[in-house]
Parts: C-alpha cells; structure tokens; sequence
C-alpha cells in the first residue's frame, strides 16, 4: 500500500523552491489545458492550494500535474515516482461519450440517427432540468 507521506501544497512548495519558479509561472503552464478543458483557475486558487487552504479538485489536480510535469499521486503526497508515466493524452469527457456513442451507433439506421440527433438537442435546450 503506498502512504501519503507528503500534502498538495508541500508539494507545490518543492517544486516552487527547487524550480525556481513562482506561483504565477504554475498558473502559466496551466493555461493551455486550462483552455482545452474548458476549467477556470486562477491566481487566488494556486494561492490557496500553495498555503494548504484548499485543495484541488480532482479535474485541477490533473491540471496542475500534467502542467507541472509530475503524476497526480505523488502531487497529492502519495510516496510514488514524482515523474508522469507517459500515457496518451485523455479525451474530455464530451469525447470519452462522443467515443462511446459512436460504438453504440454504429449500426443505427438513418431514422435512428436523427432521433439521436433530436434527443441530443432537446437535452441541450434543458441543460438546467438534471
């Protein structure tokens, strides 16, 4: 079992001190996955996070790691490889369903396609009735 040895904002702190590196610069490296996932984070969370007074949500952590360049476990504490195993870069979640859907559509039929297509509007009209 791997402890965590370490918190978020240790961690932070480390790779400030041995980057030699400030906390706008770690808001910098994460603007572009930032844009590409479409999240919001700013100054005052990285402030936060380095202070330990708050911690990053799951979605943020991956941010931060792979803008950092290290894995999400050892960012959390965890006593692993600071190192990020090379993985191929993960889908958003709308491309995770946009995968799944093709394999289950694959073999509709024209009408079935256009029901699908229906469906798929009418939910973004109702965004706010989950």
């Amino acid at each position: 079992m791997v402890e965590k040895t370490s918190t978020t904002a240790e961690r932070l702190r480390y790779i400030i001190e041995t980057e030699n590196i400030k906390q706008a610069d770690i808001l910098e490296r994460c603007l572009p996955y930032l844009e590409q996932f479409k999240i919001r984070m700013n100054r005052s969370d990285i402030s936060q996070y380095v202070a330990g007074k708050a911690t990053p949500k799951q979605n943020k952590l991956y941010i931060l790691a792979r803008a950092l360049n290290v894995s999400e476990a050892w960012l959390m504490g965890y006593d692993v490889e600071k190192e990020r195993q090379e993985r191929p870069e993960p889908v958003s979640p709308a491309a995770a369903y946009k995968v799944e859907l093709e394999k289950v559509s694959k073999n509709f039929s024209q009408r079935q396609m256009q029901r699908l297509l229906e469906y798929a509007r009418m939910l973004d009209l109702y965004k706010d009735g989950d």
